[in-house]
Protein backbone atom coordinates (compact mmCIF):
# COMPACT_ATOMS: atom_id res chain seq x y z
CA UNK A 1 0.00 0.00 0.00
CA UNK A 2 1.76 3.42 -1.09
CA UNK A 3 1.59 5.81 1.48
CA UNK A 4 0.17 8.71 -0.26
CA UNK A 5 0.68 11.24 2.57
CA UNK A 6 4.66 10.96 2.67
CA UNK A 7 4.38 11.89 -1.45
CA UNK A 8 4.07 15.17 -3.27
CA UNK A 9 2.54 15.46 -6.53
CA UNK A 10 5.22 16.01 -9.52
CA UNK A 11 3.77 18.22 -12.03
CA UNK A 12 5.94 20.52 -13.95
CA UNK A 13 6.97 21.72 -17.75
CA UNK A 14 8.92 19.62 -19.59
CA UNK A 15 9.26 22.08 -22.99
CA UNK A 16 8.30 25.36 -23.37
CA UNK A 17 8.85 27.65 -26.48
CA UNK A 18 7.81 30.91 -27.54
CA UNK A 19 7.21 32.37 -30.75
CA UNK A 20 8.63 35.90 -30.69
CA UNK A 21 9.73 38.92 -32.27
CA UNK A 22 13.04 40.88 -32.53
CA UNK A 23 13.25 44.39 -31.63
CA UNK A 24 14.66 46.30 -34.74
CA UNK A 25 17.96 47.47 -34.95
CA UNK A 26 19.06 44.94 -32.34
CA UNK A 27 21.69 42.32 -33.15
CA UNK A 28 20.08 38.81 -32.48
CA UNK A 29 22.02 36.75 -34.30
CA UNK A 30 24.64 34.39 -32.73
CA UNK A 31 27.99 37.08 -32.74
CA UNK A 32 25.31 39.88 -31.52
CA UNK A 33 24.70 37.69 -28.29
CA UNK A 34 28.35 36.69 -27.68
CA UNK A 35 28.93 40.70 -28.00
CA UNK A 36 26.67 40.83 -24.99
CA UNK A 37 28.84 38.77 -22.74
CA UNK A 38 27.07 34.86 -23.68
CA UNK A 39 28.85 32.04 -24.96
CA UNK A 40 27.20 30.43 -28.04
CA UNK A 41 27.27 27.03 -29.70
CA UNK A 42 26.33 27.63 -33.83
CA UNK A 43 24.88 24.62 -35.24
CA UNK A 44 26.25 24.34 -38.94
CA UNK A 45 22.40 24.48 -41.05
CA UNK A 46 19.37 26.10 -39.52
CA UNK A 47 16.00 24.35 -40.18
CA UNK A 48 13.67 24.10 -42.69
CA UNK A 49 11.70 27.70 -42.56
CA UNK A 50 14.69 29.39 -40.06
CA UNK A 51 17.98 29.79 -41.38
CA UNK A 52 19.97 30.10 -38.28
CA UNK A 53 19.86 28.12 -35.15
CA UNK A 54 21.79 27.87 -31.93
CA UNK A 55 22.26 27.69 -28.22
CA UNK A 56 22.91 29.68 -25.23
CA UNK A 57 24.55 28.88 -22.74
CA UNK A 58 24.66 29.97 -18.44
CA UNK A 59 27.90 30.71 -17.10
CA UNK A 60 28.69 26.52 -16.67
CA UNK A 61 28.50 25.54 -20.08
CA UNK A 62 24.93 24.08 -20.10
CA UNK A 63 22.33 24.60 -22.60
CA UNK A 64 20.06 27.51 -21.17
CA UNK A 65 17.77 28.98 -24.77
CA UNK A 66 17.64 27.84 -28.02
CA UNK A 67 17.01 30.02 -30.55
CA UNK A 68 15.50 29.67 -34.18
CA UNK A 69 15.62 32.52 -35.74
CA UNK A 70 15.77 34.25 -39.58
CA UNK A 71 12.65 33.13 -41.58
CA UNK A 72 13.92 31.82 -45.02
CA UNK A 73 12.11 33.09 -48.43
CA UNK A 74 11.51 36.74 -46.76
CA UNK A 75 13.16 38.17 -49.67
CA UNK A 76 12.01 35.52 -52.73
CA UNK A 77 9.27 37.57 -53.32
CA UNK A 78 7.30 33.94 -53.51
CA UNK A 79 4.83 35.03 -50.85
CA UNK A 80 4.79 31.60 -49.81
CA UNK A 81 6.25 31.94 -46.07
CA UNK A 82 4.14 32.99 -43.08
CA UNK A 83 6.71 34.70 -41.32
CA UNK A 84 7.62 38.22 -41.22
CA UNK A 85 10.98 39.76 -40.82
CA UNK A 86 12.36 39.55 -37.16
CA UNK A 87 10.04 36.66 -36.23
CA UNK A 88 11.84 33.23 -34.37
CA UNK A 89 11.46 30.80 -31.31
CA UNK A 90 12.96 30.87 -28.65
CA UNK A 91 12.77 27.38 -25.95
CA UNK A 92 14.10 27.00 -22.55
CA UNK A 93 16.47 24.32 -22.17
CA UNK A 94 15.35 21.06 -20.97
CA UNK A 95 16.95 20.98 -17.52
CA UNK A 96 16.33 24.48 -16.46
CA UNK A 97 12.19 23.71 -17.81
CA UNK A 98 12.91 21.66 -14.14
CA UNK A 99 14.03 24.60 -12.35
CA UNK A 100 11.76 26.79 -9.27
CA UNK A 101 10.64 29.17 -11.98
CA UNK A 102 11.30 28.04 -14.93
CA UNK A 103 8.39 30.76 -16.74
CA UNK A 104 10.21 32.90 -14.98
CA UNK A 105 13.72 32.25 -16.47
CA UNK A 106 12.26 32.74 -19.88
CA UNK A 107 10.31 35.77 -19.16
CA UNK A 108 13.53 37.56 -17.71
CA UNK A 109 15.58 36.44 -20.95
CA UNK A 110 12.93 37.89 -23.03
CA UNK A 111 12.34 41.52 -21.17
CA UNK A 112 16.42 41.80 -21.16
CA UNK A 113 16.76 41.16 -24.83
CA UNK A 114 13.95 42.63 -26.00
CA UNK A 115 12.03 40.62 -27.51
CA UNK A 116 7.84 41.01 -28.07
CA UNK A 117 5.93 37.95 -27.46
CA UNK A 118 3.72 36.75 -30.17
CA UNK A 119 2.45 33.50 -28.32
CA UNK A 120 3.72 30.69 -26.80
CA UNK A 121 4.40 28.35 -29.64
CA UNK A 122 4.64 24.82 -27.69
CA UNK A 123 4.44 24.02 -24.03
CA UNK A 124 4.73 20.17 -22.92
CA UNK A 125 2.85 19.78 -19.20
CA UNK A 126 2.86 16.29 -17.37
CA UNK A 127 3.02 15.08 -13.79
CA UNK A 128 4.84 11.58 -12.49
CA UNK A 129 3.61 8.94 -10.40
CA UNK A 130 3.89 5.55 -9.13
CA UNK A 131 0.06 4.28 -9.67
CA UNK A 132 -3.33 6.32 -10.70
CA UNK A 133 -5.10 7.88 -7.75
CA UNK A 134 -8.23 5.27 -7.86
CA UNK A 135 -5.30 2.97 -7.17
CA UNK A 136 -5.45 1.50 -10.68
CA UNK A 137 -1.64 0.46 -11.97
CA UNK A 138 -0.91 2.29 -15.64
CA UNK A 139 0.37 -1.19 -16.72
CA UNK A 140 -3.18 -2.26 -16.14
CA UNK A 141 -4.91 0.31 -17.81
CA UNK A 142 -2.98 0.45 -20.73
CA UNK A 143 -3.36 -3.63 -21.21
CA UNK A 144 -7.17 -2.73 -21.24
CA UNK A 145 -6.91 -0.29 -23.64
CA UNK A 146 -4.87 -2.57 -25.90
CA UNK A 147 -6.81 -5.31 -25.29
CA UNK A 148 -10.01 -3.40 -26.08
CA UNK A 149 -11.48 -3.21 -22.92
CA UNK A 150 -11.20 0.77 -22.54
CA UNK A 151 -11.77 3.14 -25.36
CA UNK A 152 -10.63 6.70 -25.12
CA UNK A 153 -13.35 9.10 -26.58
CA UNK A 154 -11.44 11.41 -27.37
CA UNK A 155 -7.37 11.92 -29.63
CA UNK A 156 -8.35 8.45 -31.61
CA UNK A 157 -5.55 8.19 -33.28
CA UNK A 158 -3.61 5.40 -30.73
CA UNK A 159 -0.20 4.43 -30.88
CA UNK A 160 1.12 2.00 -28.34
CA UNK A 161 4.77 0.21 -27.55
CA UNK A 162 6.21 -2.82 -25.36
CA UNK A 163 8.21 -5.64 -25.72
CA UNK A 164 7.21 -9.39 -25.94
CA UNK A 165 9.28 -12.07 -24.03
CA UNK A 166 9.10 -16.11 -23.96
CA UNK A 167 7.33 -15.43 -20.24
CA UNK A 168 5.19 -12.09 -20.74
CA UNK A 169 3.72 -9.12 -22.91
CA UNK A 170 4.46 -6.04 -21.59
CA UNK A 171 2.93 -2.24 -22.92
CA UNK A 172 4.87 0.47 -21.34
CA UNK A 173 4.01 3.52 -23.87
CA UNK A 174 0.94 4.92 -24.87
CA UNK A 175 -0.24 8.09 -26.81
CA UNK A 176 -3.00 9.59 -28.96
CA UNK A 177 -2.92 12.27 -31.30
CA UNK A 178 -1.26 12.88 -34.71
CA UNK A 179 1.90 14.92 -35.00
CA UNK A 180 -0.16 18.23 -35.72
CA UNK A 181 -2.35 17.45 -33.08
CA UNK A 182 -3.11 20.66 -31.40
CA UNK A 183 -3.18 18.35 -28.01
CA UNK A 184 -1.22 14.83 -27.72
CA UNK A 185 -1.37 12.80 -24.29
CA UNK A 186 1.04 10.12 -23.70
CA UNK A 187 1.78 7.84 -20.71
CA UNK A 188 4.72 5.85 -20.73
CA UNK A 189 7.32 3.91 -18.22
CA UNK A 190 9.91 7.22 -17.22
CA UNK A 191 11.94 5.38 -14.97
CA UNK A 192 12.66 2.62 -18.15
CA UNK A 193 13.13 6.04 -20.70
CA UNK A 194 15.80 7.18 -17.97
CA UNK A 195 17.77 4.07 -17.58
CA UNK A 196 17.88 3.33 -21.46
CA UNK A 197 19.05 7.10 -21.95
CA UNK A 198 22.00 6.09 -19.59
CA UNK A 199 20.55 8.91 -16.52
CA UNK A 200 20.90 11.98 -18.69
CA UNK A 201 18.94 13.91 -16.91
CA UNK A 202 19.45 13.55 -13.28
CA UNK A 203 17.48 16.91 -12.41
CA UNK A 204 14.39 14.26 -13.16
CA UNK A 205 15.64 11.78 -10.63
CA UNK A 206 16.22 14.11 -8.54
CA UNK A 207 12.68 15.48 -8.58
CA UNK A 208 11.32 12.03 -7.96
CA UNK A 209 13.68 11.67 -4.50
CA UNK A 210 12.60 15.64 -3.58
CA UNK A 211 9.05 14.34 -3.41
CA UNK A 212 9.36 11.26 -1.64
CA UNK A 213 9.18 8.71 -4.77
CA UNK A 214 12.26 7.00 -3.97
CA UNK A 215 15.33 7.50 -1.50
CA UNK A 216 18.10 6.46 -4.15
CA UNK A 217 18.76 8.30 -7.09
CA UNK A 218 21.81 5.85 -8.31
CA UNK A 219 19.40 2.50 -8.47
CA UNK A 220 16.39 4.57 -8.23
CA UNK A 221 14.69 2.48 -5.51
CA UNK A 222 12.78 3.07 -2.53
CA UNK A 223 13.78 1.22 0.92
CA UNK A 224 15.88 -0.99 -1.32
CA UNK A 225 12.86 -2.07 -3.55
CA UNK A 226 12.70 -0.42 -7.19
CA UNK A 227 10.16 1.96 -8.41
CA UNK A 228 8.36 2.27 -11.29
CA UNK A 229 7.86 5.78 -11.87
CA UNK A 230 5.22 6.73 -14.93
CA UNK A 231 4.63 9.94 -16.74
CA UNK A 232 1.45 11.54 -18.44
CA UNK A 233 2.46 14.37 -20.41
CA UNK A 234 0.47 16.52 -22.44
CA UNK A 235 2.16 18.20 -25.80
CA UNK A 236 0.19 21.77 -26.75
CA UNK A 237 0.45 23.43 -29.54
CA UNK A 238 -1.17 26.83 -31.57
CA UNK A 239 -4.72 26.87 -30.70
CA UNK A 240 -4.84 23.77 -28.32
CA UNK A 241 -3.05 26.48 -25.65
CA UNK A 242 -5.95 28.57 -26.40
CA UNK A 243 -8.47 26.06 -26.09
CA UNK A 244 -6.96 25.11 -22.65
CA UNK A 245 -7.02 28.43 -21.70
CA UNK A 246 -11.18 28.88 -22.74
CA UNK A 247 -11.48 25.83 -20.38
CA UNK A 248 -9.66 28.14 -17.86
CA UNK A 249 -10.05 31.21 -18.09
CA UNK A 250 -6.96 32.43 -17.30
CA UNK A 251 -4.42 34.69 -19.09
CA UNK A 252 -1.48 33.39 -20.85
CA UNK A 253 1.30 33.55 -18.46
CA UNK A 254 -1.14 33.12 -15.40
CA UNK A 255 -2.09 29.74 -16.46
CA UNK A 256 1.92 28.83 -15.84
CA UNK A 257 1.88 29.97 -12.09
CA UNK A 258 1.13 27.46 -8.60
CA UNK A 259 -3.17 27.01 -8.69
CA UNK A 260 -3.45 27.73 -12.07
CA UNK A 261 -1.03 25.52 -13.49
CA UNK A 262 -2.18 22.41 -10.89
CA UNK A 263 -6.08 23.19 -12.24
CA UNK A 264 -4.58 23.04 -15.83
CA UNK A 265 -2.91 19.41 -15.28
CA UNK A 266 -6.06 18.30 -13.64
CA UNK A 267 -8.02 20.15 -16.45
CA UNK A 268 -6.22 18.22 -18.59
CA UNK A 269 -6.43 14.70 -16.75
CA UNK A 270 -10.65 14.74 -16.78
CA UNK A 271 -10.84 15.45 -20.52
CA UNK A 272 -7.78 13.72 -22.15
CA UNK A 273 -8.23 10.64 -20.14
CA UNK A 274 -12.29 10.03 -20.08
CA UNK A 275 -12.41 6.70 -21.56
CA UNK A 276 -15.12 3.98 -21.56
CA UNK A 277 -15.68 0.18 -20.99
CA UNK A 278 -16.11 -1.41 -24.28
CA UNK A 279 -19.29 -4.06 -24.65
CA UNK A 280 -18.16 -6.90 -24.95
CA UNK A 281 -19.13 -8.86 -28.88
Amino acid sequence: MIRRETRERIVGIDWLELFVSEEYNRDYSADGFRSRGFSVIERDYGTKTMAEMFTILDNYGHPFIEVRRAPRGLDSGAGKTVYQLGDSYIKLANMYCYDADPVGLLLQFVDREKYYIKKIYRIDLFTDFEIFDSGDKPTNVIRRIVNHTYSKINQSHRRTSGEDTWTECTDNWISWGKQGSMVSTKIYDKTKEIRETGFNKPYIVENWRRAGYIDDVVNITREGKPVQMWRIEFSIKGNGILISLVLLKVDVIVLLYSDSFNALIDCLLSISLLSRVLPRS
